[in-house]
C-alpha cells in the first residue's frame, strides 16, 4: 500500500474520531500485562471515515492489550480498520508501552499484508483520547520509509566450488531516492569473489536503478548497491552477479535486503526469503584424477566432478560429460522484460516467435522476466535423458541435430 495524500487526510479524520493506529517507533520485546478489563472495538472496511458507528465491542481479558490496526488503501477505497485483543503470549513482541506504535504483518478480517498499529488503554480504546503527535509522525512513516515488498533470489547452479549466477528481485512499497544505500546480504560460505568496492553487477533493462558497480564484502557475504536514479513504488529492482560457491557441504542460506533509512526517525524494516540458494553437498572424486569420471576412470569431465560424475556449471554446457556447447539464438530469446502482475500477456521474440502467453491474473507480483533459446548440434544425450526412440543411435547415446531449447 502507498497512501496518497487524500488517504492521509481521511486518517488524521479518523484520529479526531478515537481512531489512533499508525506507526512511529519500531517495536520492542515482551509485552506489560494490562490490569481490568478493556473495551475493544472491532471494526472491519466501512463507507464512512466513523470507527464507533461501525464497531463491536469486544472485552480483552485481564492480561490482554487492546490493538488497534489501520491498513491505508488508495483515493477509491477506504482505509481498513479493525481492533483486536492480544494476551502477552500471542503477541509478545509488540504492546510493551501503552501508546506504542508500529508495524506488523498480519491477516486480519481476511486481509493479509502490512498493518499499521496502535496499543492502547481503556481512554484510548473508547476513542476519547489520542496521541496527535506520534499519529502525525506515524502516517509519514508510513507513506515516507520504504520496506521490500517483494523478494524472490535464484541460482543457476549448487555445484561445489563452482561458479553461481545469482540473479535478485526486489521492490519497495514507497520511492527511494537517487545514490541511497541497499544491502544485500546472507551470501555466507562462499569461496569468492574477494572484497570489492567496485564489483560488477548486471542490470536488466536500459533505464538503469542502480550503479553498475557494488560494495563486495565476502567474509559477511554482504552485497551494497548504490540507486542511480529515484526507484519508484512497487517498481521490480533486478540484479545479477557471480559468486564462487563454496567447496564443502553447507545448508541453503537466508537472503536478507534492508532499504535505506529515508525518512528521519522511521523504522527501518528488512526483508528474509529462507534457505532458498548456495546448499551444496560436496563429495569427492572417485577418481585418482579430479578431471575424470566413469567407471573405468577415462571419462573427461569439462564440468566439475561430484562424486563419480560430471556436473556441468554453465548454462552453455550440455551432455553428460559437459562438452556440448550451445550458443544462444538471440532472435528466439528475450531480453530482461519487467512484467505486471495479474495482467494478460504475449511475450514474442524479435523474429516473432511467440515464446510464452500469460493469462489475466496468472501472475501474482510483478516480476523481470528473461528468456534464452539455445542452439546446439551433434549433442549427445545418454539414453536415460530421454523419453524417446530415435532412429540414429551412436555409441549407447540418441544424437539430437540442430535443435533448440528453452531455458527460461
Amino acid at each position: 500500500f502507498f497512501p496518497t495524500r487524500q488517504t492521509r487526510g481521511e486518517m488524521r479524520q479518523l484520529r479526531q474520531r478515537g481512531v489512533g493506529a499508525v506507526l512511529a517507533l519500531s517495536a520492542i520485546l515482551f509485552a506489560l500485562p494490562i490490569t481490568g478489563a478493556i473495551e475493544c472495538y472491532d471494526s472491519t472496511t466501512s463507507d464512512q471515515a466513523d470507527w464507533p458507528a461501525d464497531r463491536n465491542a469486544t472485552t480483552c481479558l485481564e492480561g490482554s492489550t487492546c490493538v488497534k490496526y489501520v491498513q491505508p488503501q488508495n483515493e477509491d477505497v477506504e482505509a481498513k480498520r479493525a481492533g483486536k485483543c492480544h494476551s502477552t503470549t500471542s503477541m509478545p513482541s509488540i504492546c510493551s508501552t501503552t501508546n506504542e506504535t508500529g508495524l506488523t504483518t498480519v491477516t486480519l478480517d481476511g486481509v493479509s499484508g502490512v498493518w499499521a498499529y496502535e496499543c492502547c488503554l481503556e481512554d484510548l480504546c473508547n476513542g476519547n483520547t489520542t496521541d496527535g503527535n506520534a499519529t502525525d509522525e506515524g502516517e509519514d512513516c508510513l507513506a515516507e520509509q520504504p520496506f521490500v515488498d517483494q523478494l524472490s533470489v535464484f541460482e543457476n547452479n549448487n555445484v561445489q566450488g563452482a561458479s553461481n549466477e545469482i540473479k535478485i528481485q526486489f521492490s519497495f512499497h514507497a520511492r527511494v531516492a537517487a545514490k541511497k544505500k541497499i544491502v544485500i546480504e546472507g551470501f555466507t560460505g562462499l569461496d569468492g569473489p574477494e572484497d570489492s568496492s567496485k564489483l560488477e553487477i548486471t542490470l536488466p533493462g536500459t533505464n538503469k536503478m542502480l550503479e553498475p558497480t557494488a560494495a563486495w564484502n565476502l567474509t559477511d557475504g554482504k552485497l551494497t548497491v548504490t540507486s542511480r536514479r529515484v526507484i519508484m513504488p512497487n517498481e521490480t529492482v533486478g540484479i545479477t552477479f557471480t559468486v564462487i560457491n563454496p567447496s564443502e557441504t553447507q545448508s541453503k542460506v537466508n537472503v536478507t535486503v534492508t532499504p535505506p533509512a529515508m525518512a528521519s526517525g522511521c523504522e527501518v524494516r528488512s526483508r528474509t526469503i529462507k534457505n532458498k540458494i548456495l546448499g551444496v553437498t560436496f563429495l569427492n572424486a572417485t577418481c585418482d584424477d579430479d578431471e575424470f569420471f566413469g567407471n573405468d576412470c577415462d571419462t573427461q569431465c569439462y564440468g566439475i566432478v561430484v562424486g563419480d560424475k560430471c556436473a556441468c556449471t554453465s548454462d552453455l554446457q550440455f551432455g553428460s560429460d559437459c562438452n556440448g556447447t550451445a550458443v544462444v539464438n538471440t532472435l528466439k530469446s528475450l531480453a530482461a522484460t519487467a512484467v505486471a502482475k495479474g495482467v494478460a500477456l504475449t511475450l514474442t521474440s524479435p523474429d516473432g516467435t511467440v515464446l510464452i502467453e500469460f493469462p489475466a491474473g496468472a501472475l501474482l507480483e510483478d516480476m523481470i522476466l528473461e528468456i534464452m533459446t539455445f542452439a546446439f548440434s551433434n549433442f549427445k544425450m545418454p539414453k536415460t535423458q530421454t523419453s524417446y526412440a530415435a532412429a540414429d543411435q551412436d555409441a549407447g547415446h540418441h544424437k539430437l541435430r540442430d535443435e533448440d531449447t528453452h531455458r527460461l
